[in-house]
Parts: C-alpha cells; structure tokens; sequence
C-alpha cells in the first residue's frame, strides 16, 4: 500500500487517512506485502521501482517510509536513506525502533 503525502511527519499508524492531501510531494509507501511463493523472486523490488515510477512522473519529489527493525537495510539497497524527523506522536505510533527514511525521486524515473 502507498499513497501521496505532504510534509515531514508520516501518517500515523491505524489512521483513517480520510482525505489525501492536495499538494503531495511524495510518495508514502506503507506496506509492500507478497504472498509466500513470491518472496525471494525479486518481485517486491519490481512493485517498488514501478511505485517509484509512477510517483516520479506524477511529479512528487521523494518517496518516504518507516522501516521495521532489522530492515533499513533492504529499502538502503533500494536508495532509501535515514531521515531523521523529529519525535511526535504519528512517528511514536510506528513503535520503539522503527526506522524513518526517504529517497528523492527525479522526473525521468526513481
């Protein structure tokens, strides 16, 4: 699941998002979920660069995330980067360990 955000803080974790924003400048990615006979085939980096693409050519400028513990290292490989925000109760609502991050994004593809 992803969708288009606007500002530094993700949204919180359990929220009905209700209304998308109006001026999104990136691409929140939320869940990349594959069923078990897909994982390990490259498909879930496939689903990410044709989200990344998508949100290049609709002009949004980043991509963001929070990785779970143990797995900045997979979105790094995929130009993902820490991104430290500062404490507030959506980024508190991720629990204790995850990980802010985000990549920009160019118009001619991720």
């Amino acid at each position: 699941m992803a969708h288009p955000w606007a500002g530094p803080a993700p949204p919180a974790l359990d929220t009905v998002l209700g209304a998308l924003p109006p001026r999104p400048d990136r691409l929140h990615l939320h869940d990349i979920v594959l069923a078990p006979a897909a994982r390990g085939t490259g498909q879930a980096r496939a689903v990410v660069a044709a989200l990344l693409q998508a949100a290049a050519a609709a002009g949004l400028a980043g991509a963001s995330l929070l990785a779970l513990p143990g797995k900045a290292g997979y979105w790094a490989g995929l130009g993902f980067a820490p991104d430290p925000l500062p404490p507030g109760p959506a980024l508190a609502s991720y629990g204790a360990g995850a990980l802010p991050m985000a990549r920009r994004l160019s118009r001619g593809g991720p």
